[in-house]
């Protein structure tokens, strides 16, 4: 047989291919700088390998026979994870050359081992070899900071300042990010108010003090930069925005919006600035707002995807459906996050009751958010009494997804359900519960259909099996106190349940009612109306008011009831539950 072509690398012994990979992994430091190992952060030292950035060109080198001996065995000690090793052995090779590149790893390796000599040495061996690098003295800067050395460390701010400024780049703001790094707010502060003392006509350092100032959260020394900063760089957006946000820390959103919306009356063409004020007004909820000066700035520019989403999430928010429906074909014809937009205009005809329309925007939709809209289309083909088709569309979609197979399930009985198909919803979730024994939601769902059948020894057995896999399954607790206090006698334990329930979901509604229901079995009627008005007054709904006016009746107060009644029969007036209530007390 004719072998087949092969590469030469791969017929080499595995200890020569491993010789070549590594001589690989040396040019590149070398050559190009880029490390070999994945770094992790060191949790005992705030100095982390990510502080190290990009480095200047390398310098030519010559390889010995010695440094290239010790290179490779530190790269073999670091490809095992023995970072330790792989310091000394670039320490040695350090020794032989003094080149920048295995500095800067030899660096790298030592932040791996977490210890802070190793650091040291390997950021001092780096500095010395690499004097205009201003990693190094960062590393040496947080390191002393760690120590409590804060001359030292002021020494090594100082030269990231001088550097920048040496290479026409900014220093406060880089600094500024080093000490955020120190995981120490006050003294970060400190450190920089000392190092900007000299530079009040600079408006980058005073910004920079700004944002030192507020991770210390000191709100009254960031305002009081930014107005020094605004004063030597009027309408400044970095300084504006960052003024906005020192309010908004402060909890005056108030104040953060007059800020932005000022600054955007005198500088109606920064975008970024109006964006940012678009965002804050989206975010304290005001949306109408927020609607209006994203359509600026969309109308400002060629069309802008986000911007265009953003737009139209907003006019869904607002109820004003054709706007929402503007904007997202207006993404489709762009060819941008069509599915989301489609998605969304199949949610946007279904809350319109345009069921049709919105199974053919649903249909289209493909990616992540498929699975949700096929669900979707069978709840609406439900609605249309067309449950064939809606257990067809589950059927295939079981099929095409069986990680989410449960939770296909549940939504076929429960549709089944509500279309009074008892019999099939009682025999799909069993079969159900039979592959997946343990899902407490299919048990749940089971429970009430039991609860319908009036079949309290069944409901009983799924919820006490649901509760025994999740013993903190609030609804579960909830459903079989409410079934125990409603359908039998054994008020006590019922109470037990519904306590245990409340306890993890303390503001929810249904369990409310269940304890107030409770407890108007038990006879403590004042109690009991107390929980009822509560679950009332979070939801408005038929059967807590069915339960509210009878505590409410049964202690004399006719009129209240009646008058709870009388609201809630407005509301829903096809409640058989609280139709057969009223008429019990008529």
């Amino acid at each position: 047989m004719k072998p087949t072509p092969t590469s030469t690398a791969s017929l080499l012994p595995s200890c020569l291919r491993s010789l070549t990979h590594t001589l690989t992994l040396l040019l590149l430091i070398l050559i190009s700088g880029c490390a070999t190992q994945t770094m992790r952060p060191v949790a005992s030292i705030s100095v982390t390998p990510e502080i190290i950035s990009e480095s200047g060109n390398a310098k030519s080198t010559s390889l010995s026979a010695d440094m290239i001996y010790e290179v490779l065995l530190g790269e073999i000690a670091a490809q095992r994870g023995d970072h330790k090793t792989a310091f000394l052995h670039y320490k040695n090779a350090l020794n032989l050359n003094n080149e920048p590149r295995l500095a800067e790893r030899a660096t790298q390796l030592a932040l791996n081992t977490g210890k802070p000599n190793n650091i040291r040495i390997a950021a001092r061996l780096w500095l010395n070899n690499a004097p205009d690098q201003p990693t190094p003295h960062k590393i040496l800067a947080l390191l002393n900071i760690q120590e409590k050395n804060i001359g030292a460390a002021k020494k090594h701010l100082e030269e990231i300042i001088r550097i920048a400024k040496s290479q026409n780049k900014e220093g406060y703001i880089l600094i500024s990010n080093t000490l955020e790094k120190a995981n120490n707010p006050t003294l970060a502060l400190t450190l920089l108010q000392q190092l900007t003392e000299s530079a009040t006509d600079n408006p980058n350092a005073l910004l920079a003090l700004a944002l030192t100032a507020g991770h210390a959260r000191r709100y009254d020394l960031v305002n009081d930069a930014l107005y020094k900063a605004l004063l030597l760089k009027p309408k400044w957006p970095q300084a504006l925005m960052l003024l906005s946000t020192n309010a908004m820390a402060q909890n005056n959103p108030t104040e953060a919006q007059r800020i932005l919306k000022t600054a955007v009356e005198k500088s109606p063409d920064e975008i970024v600035l109006r964006y940012t004020y678009a965002q804050l007004l989206m975010e304290t909820s005001h949306f109408n707002d927020s609607y209006e000066q994203f359509l600026i700035l969309n109308n400002k520019q060629p069309p802008h995807p986000n911007f265009i989403f953003t737009l139209g999430i907003l006019a869904k928010q607002l109820e004003k459906p054709e706007q929402a429906k503007d904007h997202f074909k207006q993404l489709i014809e762009l060819k941008k996050r069509t599915d989301d937009a489609r998605h969304h205009l199949g949610q946007i005809e279904e809350h319109l009751g345009n069921n049709r329309e919105a199974i053919d925007w649903y249909n289209l939709v493909k990616g992540e958010k498929e699975t949700d809209a096929k669900i979707r289309i069978a709840v609406l083909f439900s609605r249309e009494r067309e449950i064939g088709k809606a257990r067809e569309v589950l059927q295939r979609l079981r099929v095409t997804t069986p990680h989410l197979a449960a939770r296909i399930y549940l939504v076929e009985g429960s549709l089944l359900m509500d279309a009074g198909e008892i019999e099939t919803s009682m025999s799909i979730f069993s079969d159900a519960i039979k592959q997946f024994p343990e899902n407490t939601s299919l048990l749940y769902a089971r429970s009430i259909l039991h609860s319908i059948l009036g079949e309290i020894e069944l409901l009983e057995n799924d919820l006490q099996r649901a509760i025994k896999i999740d013993p903190n399954h609030a609804d579960s607790l909830n459903a079989l106190g409410y079934a125990l206090a409603d359908q039998t006698t054994r008020y006590s334990e019922a109470l037990g349940y519904i306590e245990r329930a409340l306890q993890i979901k303390p503001d929810h509604p249904a369990i409310l009612d269940s304890m107030g229901w409770v407890l108007f079995r038990l006879g403590k009627n004042d109690e009991a109306i107390t929980y009822l008005r509560r679950a009332m007054e979070l939801q408005p709904d038929p059967e807590i008011a069915a339960h509210l006016g009878e505590a409410l009746w049964t202690t004399g107060k006719t009129i209240q009831a009646q008058q709870v009644w009388d609201k809630a029969q407005a509301s829903d007036p096809d409640s058989d539950y609280l139709n057969n209530v009223i008429r019990r007390h008529q």
